[in-house]
């Protein structure tokens, strides 16, 4: 099950325990105006369970970079911690990729050096330094995936 979220929705989510990422990517997204320009018009979706239980959260939006120019930019990308491990992570990455595949674009997102690892399993690349312990990484269609 895939549903539409509000960001109001994602920042309740952010302040329960159950989702300790989720707080830090709400927290960075509102500070990445430093990087990206736009409206920023955030869509958020939740990945869930048969039961309607939210496993993973994330969010997209078309903006401009001030390195990479237009492209789309994720974050969140959050798999609550007890969902960890079962493919919910790369089930969204996948999401995302087919979307901006069709549309020739790329993929940006803002990525702690503890999951870089992940991201360059999916074929994302890192293209600069965003600040300590960050760096940009970025995924464009029909190149080497």
């Amino acid at each position: 099950m895939i549903k539409d979220l509000t960001f109001q929705e994602v920042e309740e989510l952010a302040k329960t325990d159950e989702w300790p990422m989720l707080v830090t990517a709400v927290e960075c997204r509102k500070q990445d105006k430093d990087y990206i320009s736009g409206e920023h018009r955030t869509t958020f979706n939740a990945v869930g369970n048969d039961s309607n239980k939210i496993m993973g959260v994330f969010g997209y939006e078309f903006v401009n970079s001030k390195r990479s120019g237009d492209c789309v930019y994720v974050g969140p990308l959050c798999v609550q911690d007890k969902y960890k491990g079962r493919g919910i992570g790369s089930l969204m990455v996948i999401l995302l990729q087919i979307g901006v595949a069709k549309s020739n674009t790329k993929l940006l997102l803002y990525a702690h050096k503890d999951v870089q690892g992940f991201y360059k399993k999916h074929g994302f690349r890192v293209v600069y330094e965003v600040e300590r312990d960050y760096q940009a990484m970025e995924w464009v269609p029909n190149e080497g995936d």
